[in-house]
């Protein structure tokens, strides 16, 4: 490495998150740490280890000249030293994408009048920051919530790249009507009390006067309003050429004659149309198949190549259009598949990173393959021999890394799941039953392999039951290299046997039976941590379930 010049290692390093180009290559002498100075940092903690998270943000907060280097942050859930690294003065001054992920900011402290160059800007907890922000500079948006408080016009102007996770149907208008140069528009889920608050003159105004010239792309997840809502939407985006509806649900089955009819005459620029619409099972298969026939006509399979395929379901019945768009996939109780059996299928789910089993596999045979799946979920089966055996045919369990063995799902043998693990080699996160633990201590070979891989341990908490760390000594041997644990305790002294058997625990979720407990296992918490010379900072929540979150720095 030291002979290559430096024009190569940069185009090399263009490939490595900056996280990763500072832990390798820093201080390995002194032209490289003078390089990765001196190259523009991607920054995502999404990538970095918990036990590396404080002395990489105290290192960056120490080093002006690494984060004047950053144009693209990250941050990830309430960790402290990313918290400090953002306060710490904020000079990451070309700094150009910030984006927020499950962290609440506002218990941040920042000066986003600072972030002259910041171009793209994604959060999904809370607004509040919006109006701090250079508004007028930032082309790529993402926010949990648009409401029509907000100053449309101020903020939508300059974007072309909107993303809005909840929002009503009716904040769509004003997104279409100031969004004068928005390109791509993605809505995760759209309530719909709409257009009913609109008359229909003012409706018409909007969509003769307000064209949207500019979208190129809709993405809308979880439309469940009527088809003259979603059509009136639509009418506006003339110039649209992809459009993907995901669990779209109209208060009729879906109507193909109509959008047939509506795309020839109204969205005439349309080159994609992707959707997945998903029924319960108190709409008779024979209707759902109906539809179906309905898209093997010459429009939908030789005027436009847009191919479906149907999926009847004793739940939940599905028809959507191929590649399977959406990034994950859950198996129902099977009854019957319908698709075109000229069209490779190899390649269909290649989108889908999440597949939960919740039936089994073996008495259900299902026509699928899933080639890029990072988190797996079972459940509702009996994990032996012959579930793996038809499990390694249906997903690819090399690029898995995560796996759920949820509560309903049965483990005779330890063994099938140690077959899991060894074919799974980017694994390291385990959400589990607690129940199960005890049977997976008695497989030596799979304890090693835990402790080598495990670095994320979460504990499913029995109903009726709940084993108490005291009692498993085969754990702390077990999962002696967690770095992140969540589980649910009784007594507050499992929360001294955490902190003594887990040397590499940096962050610890304990969740609490109820509320009132919560003061006093923080204030034991701390004692602990006290006596043991370690450094916690906690935090309690009480939203959805009661909770504290600990976060631990082993070096004072």
């Amino acid at each position: 490495m030291e002979r290559l010049p430096n024009e190569l290692l940069i185009e090399c390093f263009k490939y490595l998150d900056g996280l990763h180009i500072f832990q390798s290559f820093d201080g390995l002498n002194t032209r490289l740490s003078i390089l990765i100075r001196r190259i523009p940092l991607y920054i995502d903690f999404r990538t970095i280890s918990t036990s590396n998270l404080r002395d990489i943000c105290m290192k960056l907060i120490s080093s002006s000249d690494i984060n004047k280097q950053i144009y693209s942050l990250k941050l990830t859930s309430n960790n402290p030293f990313q918290k400090q690294l953002l306060e710490h003065e904020f000079n990451f001054i070309h700094l150009r994408s910030l984006s927020f992920i499950d962290l609440d900011q506002s218990k941040l402290n920042i000066n986003f009048s600072k972030l002259s160059h910041l171009h793209c800007y994604h959060q999904f907890r809370m607004n509040k920051i919006l109006s701090a922000l250079p508004v007028s500079q930032i082309r790529i948006l993402t926010l949990q919530e648009l409401n029509s408080s907000h100053n449309f016009s101020t903020i939508l102007s300059s974007i072309t790249n909107l993303r809005i996770c909840k929002c009503n149907d009716d904040i769509i208008h004003d997104i279409l009507t100031y969004g004068t140069k928005l390109i791509y528009l993605r809505l995760d889920i759209v309530h719909s009390n709409v257009l009913k608050r609109k008359s229909m003159t003012t409706l018409r105004d909007l969509q003769q006067n307000h064209p949207s010239t500019s979208l190129k792309q809709l993405k809308i997840i979880g439309f469940s309003s009527d088809f003259e809502t979603l059509t009136n939407l639509l009418k506006r985006t003339i110039n649209l050429e992809i459009l993907t509806l995901v669990y779209y649900h109209d208060d009729k089955l879906f109507r193909v004659n109509d959008w047939q009819y509506f795309i020839h005459s109204t969205l005439i620029k349309l080159k994609k149309f992707n959707f997945i619409c998903k029924y319960i099972n108190t709409i008779e298969h024979k209707q759902i198949r109906q539809v179906f026939q309905q898209f093997q006509n010459d429009f939908w399979l030789n005027e436009y190549k847009w191919y479906t395929e149907c999926t009847l379901s004793n739940d939940f019945s599905t028809i959507y259009t191929i590649p399977y768009i959406h990034n994950s996939y859950t198996l129902e109780s099977f009854s019957d598949q319908f698709f075109n059996s000229t069209i490779d299928r190899r390649n269909i789910y290649a989108n889908v990173n999440y597949v939960k089993f919740n039936a089994d596999i073996i008495t259900n045979q299902y026509a699928y393959y899933f080639p890029y799946v990072k988190t797996l979920s079972i459940d509702n089966c009996c994990l032996n021999r012959n579930y793996f055996d038809l499990l390694k045919t249906i997903v690819n369990l090399t690029n898995l890394n995560e796996l759920h063995i949820l509560s309903k799902c049965q483990l005779d043998d330890s063994s099938i799941l140690l077959d899991i693990v060894k074919q799974s080699s980017n694994l390291s996160m385990l959400n589990i039953d607690s129940r199960m633990l005890r049977l997976l201590f008695v497989n030596h070979e799979l304890c090693k392999y835990l402790s080598k891989m495990i670095r994320k341990l979460t504990l499913i908490a029995a109903c009726d039951a709940n084993e108490e760390f005291d009692q498993m000594n085969k754990f702390w041997q077990t999962f002696e290299n967690l770095e992140e644990l969540d589980c649910t305790i009784e007594k507050r002294q499992s929360i001294r046997l955490i902190l003594e058997s887990l040397p590499r625990l940096s962050h610890l979720n304990i969740r609490l039976k109820t509320a009132r407990i919560v003061k006093d296992f923080e204030i034991f918490t701390k004692e602990i941590a006290k006596k043991l010379g370690v450094t916690i900072f906690i935090e309690s929540e009480a939203d959805f379930r009661v909770c504290l979150d600990v976060w631990i720095a082993r070096i004072c």
